[in-house]
Formats: C-alpha cells, sequence, structure tokens
C-alpha cells in the first residue's frame, strides 16, 4: 500500500464513511419519495397533479433533503460533497489531497448503492415498480446529446454557485443555495432528462394502436416508437412527453391483454 494511502485511510476515514452515509441517506430519500408520488397505488401521488406540480414537490423534498444532510454534524464535518463533481472539483482546485478525492469517489459511488439497496429492503417490491423503477435517470425524447448537455450545465452552475457563496460574506448560505439548486433541477431539468415507456409484450397485431390509443386518451404525446421481436415476444421503447395523465396512461397500457409488463424510466 501506498505511504500516502495509507496516511489517507488513517487520518481520514471517519470522513469517507459519513460522505458514504450522506449519499445513501439522499438515495434512500430520493427511492421513498419516487415511491410516494409515483406510485400508482400511492394516493398521495394520485391526489398531486398537473405533474409539474409533482416535480415541484419532489424538487422540493429533495432539495431538503440535501440541506439537512450539509448541515447535519457528519456532513459539516466530511464537507457533504455528496457528487463526485464537487469533489473533482475541490482536488483540481488543491482543496482536498489525491487520495482523499480517490476515497470520497469510492465511498459515494458505495453509499449510493447502499441506500438502494436498503430502499429495496424497506420498500419492497414498491420501489421496483415499473412507475418508480428505483428513481432511474436516462436520456429521453431529446435524445443523450442534449440530455449530456444539460448534466453538464447543472453541473457547471452548481459548482459556480459553490465556489461563489462559500468564498463569500454569505457563506453560511452556501447549503442552502445548493439545496435550492437540487430542487429546481429537478423541477425543471427533468422534462430535458426525459421518460420513456419501456414495455414487453405479446408479438400480435393491433399492440402498437392499443398503445397509442390509450397514450392519446390521456393526453400523452408519443416523441419516437421503436419495437423489436424474435420467436418469444416483442420489446418496445417509446419516448414521450411529460404530461399530467402519465401515470394514468400507463396503468390503461399495463392493462391490455397484450402487455406483459411495462415500465416508465423518468427523473
Amino acid at each position: 500500500m501506498h505511504p500516502d494511502m495509507r496516511q489517507a485511510l488513517r487520518q481520514h476515514w471517519p470522513e469517507y464513511l459519513m460522505e458514504a452515509a450522506g449519499l445513501g441517506l439522499f438515495m434512500l430519500s430520493a427511492c421513498a419519495f419516487t415511491v410516494l408520488l409515483y406510485y400508482l397505488e400511492s394516493p398521495i401521488g394520485r391526489s398531486v397533479e398537473p405533474e409539474l406540480l409533482r416535480r415541484l414537490v419532489m424538487g422540493m423534498a429533495m432539495g431538503l433533503t440535501a440541506v439537512a444532510l450539509i448541515y447535519s454534524p457528519w456532513g459539516r464535518r466530511s464537507g457533504a460533497h455528496l457528487n463526485p463533481v464537487v469533489t473533482l472539483t475541490f482536488w483540481r482546485l488543491g482543496k482536498i489531497a489525491g487520495w482523499d478525492a480517490a476515497f470520497y469517489v469510492a465511498a459515494q459511488f458505495l453509499g449510493g448503492l447502499s441506500g438502494v439497496l436498503v430502499a429495496r429492503i424497506w420498500l419492497g417490491g414498491r420501489v421496483a415498480d415499473p412507475a418508480v423503477h428505483y428513481a432511474v435517470t436516462i436520456p429521453g425524447p431529446a435524445g443523450p446529446l442534449l440530455a449530456f448537455g444539460a448534466e453538464i450545465a447543472i453541473a457547471f452552475l452548481l459548482m459556480l454557485v459553490v465556489l461563489v457563496v462559500s468564498n463569500s460574506r454569505g457563506q453560511a448560505f452556501t447549503g442552502l443555495s445548493a439545496g435550492a439548486l437540487v430542487a429546481a433541477y429537478i423541477t425543471i431539468e427533468a422534462p430535458l432528462s426525459g421518460t420513456l415507456i419501456v414495455m414487453a409484450n405479446d408479438d400480435r397485431p393491433g399492440v402498437i394502436g392499443d398503445v397509442g390509443t390509450a397514450l392519446g386518451r390521456h393526453g400523452v404525446n408519443i416523441g419516437s416508437f421503436a419495437l423489436g421481436r424474435d420467436t418469444t415476444g416483442a420489446v418496445g421503447v417509446i419516448s414521450v412527453d411529460e404530461a399530467d395523465g402519465l401515470t394514468a396512461a400507463l396503468k390503461d397500457v399495463r392493462g391490455s391483454k397484450a402487455i406483459r409488463e411495462a415500465l416508465i424510466a423518468r427523473l
């Protein structure tokens, strides 16, 4: 083991564990609130419409989660990076050593994974339900290039705000500023990351028409529709625009006799 690596572990292992715990709790909160707001059988989720309001509530919940973690005793001690972008930026600026940055990033990945695993145990099948799908984020109708650009932009703005506020007289408000950005990103940037409906179905006539009719009935616009098949059945991937009736439309799609399973992949 390299001497610098051994020294970093010996001196800062508590901070690494705190960083892992912080991101784990953040992901646990993300899964829990996604179940609360998007699980089809959730009475709270069904009562929060339109979709923009639902994203706003989700954004506020995650923003407050971030603020609570940042200002917690563990967050104050570790610095509450909670994001490899923050850690790597601080390393590039010379604010933390290389081995500390490496262990922070490793802790963030392990902590995030652990948080989702705990959510799976706690929430059971609800967090794996197609409407929740572990709160996964993937590129949507606008394509991966726009989603990639949006992610770069929000990471840039996050670090710009963190660096400017933390080096000003209002440095005590750095955590509040970061939490406000998290809330805004979830509310506003989600449509750029996009929404997909992924389905497995029997290979028989009328499936595309039935799915299109179900989506149109609830005002859901289709961006693109890709379908592939083999001897066992077919798989479809539909890019759709966000709409107030998307959750109800998914329920109708899943109710079709030809559909074996359907899920929404969204932020």
